[in-house]
């Protein structure tokens, strides 16, 4: 990503804006989540960051997805523990 520069006055490159992750206290309790680091009702996260997850207390994960997961333009796929 190389973003706008200006040269000699003139612009060059482009801007692009990427939608960030967003992942509620409800879709958490949903899939009987918690993340591993943080204790937010709402947490955003940016494109290419990843999250850790956890599973609350006697659940397990159900192994279909990995408990750390990557943003990628506003998705994220969330694991479910049972």
């Amino acid at each position: 990503y190389m973003g706008r520069t200006c040269k000699s006055g003139q612009w060059s490159g482009h801007v692009r804006c990427i939608k960030p992750c967003t992942v509620t206290k409800e879709e958490m309790d949903k899939h009987n989540l918690q993340l591993q680091k943080h204790w937010l009702d709402k947490i955003y996260s940016e494109h290419n960051d990843h999250l850790t997850f956890i599973c609350k207390e006697r659940k397990r994960p159900d192994g279909r997805v990995g408990m750390r997961q990557r943003c990628v333009e506003g998705v994220i796929e969330l694991p479910t523990c049972v």
